[in-house]
């Protein structure tokens, strides 16, 4: 099972839609179900409507999907399982406030983890929950990125739970992964940090099935600085109404990516040949005039019809 898990508090980047893309087609090519989970745990940043528009883009780029659900349908068994740990002892309340934390340095030093049981049950102040950071290495394998090992020392005694229960964004994505029995996962190498505690949370829940992590390198702009959700050239809206074909995007960000057979070709001709394991670990460069060239070349394969769909007419 594969997933996409967009969160419904912006437009969709170029790089949001090569991680829906490069899963859609591997998992069409291992014959896998492939779902949308959107990450809309975050109430207050959700922007009403931004799921459809996400799902529109998609079905616009001819990336099918089997089912959608969202982060917040999960809530209780996030509850739940946050409880579970709790009780076996993997976690611990804290009863740090934003306040004292910040006198901290917002770096929590461990002191509500040496609490005995009778001070945690007769404190009435509200709690977080924090996972216990693991006593040896986490270790994965990541088809690009090789062999990952994070130090007991890297991995904090982070919270999985806020005040209020509600997940934090580590908590909730290894529970949904676990829920939807996810067996590889692709996202941006923005993430990869990200791992060992999601995988540090299945384990003490008795997780086992194993994980393919594949996570993608970094995509820049000319100047070789990392493109943010804020430049307009990396809004996949911008560019559909700038005129570029949702075709042009697809061959171009596959082109960036890795080496391919040929310089034009389709979705499904892509899906033929395509090999995640040969993308390259290089940070993928977006270039908006070698898009432009391209879209020209797509543009004259259009048949007159299709065309005439892009310019604005339509046939009666």
């Amino acid at each position: 099972m594969y997933r996409f898990a967009p969160s419904p508090t912006g437009d969709m980047h170029i790089g949001n839609l090569r991680v829906a893309l490069f899963n859609y087609i591997c998992a069409k090519q291992s014959n896998e179900k492939f779902i949308i989970r959107m990450e809309d745990g975050d109430s207050e940043q959700n922007i009403d409507g931004k799921d459809q528009e996400i799902l529109e883009i998609l079905h616009l780029f001819s990336i099918h999907f089997d089912d959608v659900s969202y982060q917040s349908d999960n809530l209780k068994f996030h509850r739940q399982l946050g409880s579970k740990l709790l009780m076996d002892a993997h976690a611990f309340s804290c009863f740090c406030t934003p306040e004292l934390l910040e006198e901290k340095n917002e770096q929590y030093d461990g002191t509500c983890k040496k609490l005995s049981n009778e001070a945690v049950l007769n404190n009435e102040n509200p709690f977080t929950i924090r996972m216990k950071a693991p006593n040896t290495s986490i270790t994965f394998h990541d088809l690009i990125q090789g062999e990952q090992a994070f130090e007991p020392q890297s991995i904090d005694d982070f919270v999985i739970l806020k005040v209020d229960k509600t997940p934090t964004y580590n908590f909730a994505c290894a529970i949904d992964d676990m829920l939807h029995n996810i067996g590889t996962i692709i996202r941006s190498e923005d993430y990869l940090a990200d791992t060992p505690k999601q995988e540090l949370i299945r384990q003490n829940l008795g997780f086992d099935q194993k994980i393919t992590y594949i996570h993608l390198p970094t995509i820049l702009n000319n100047f070789g600085k990392k493109i943010e959700t804020e430049d307009e050239s990396a809004d996949v809206k911008w560019l559909l109404e700038e005129g570029f074909l949702p075709d042009t995007i697809i061959n171009y960000l596959i082109c960036t990516s890795t080496q391919t057979p040929t310089e034009i070709f389709t979705l499904q001709e892509a899906i033929e040949w395509f090999d995640i394991q040969k993308v390259s670990k290089e940070p993928a460069i977006f270039d908006l005039e070698k898009l432009r060239a391209l879209n020209s070349t797509h543009i004259k394969m259009l048949d007159p019809m299709e065309l005439s769909k892009y310019i604005g007419y339509s046939s009666r």
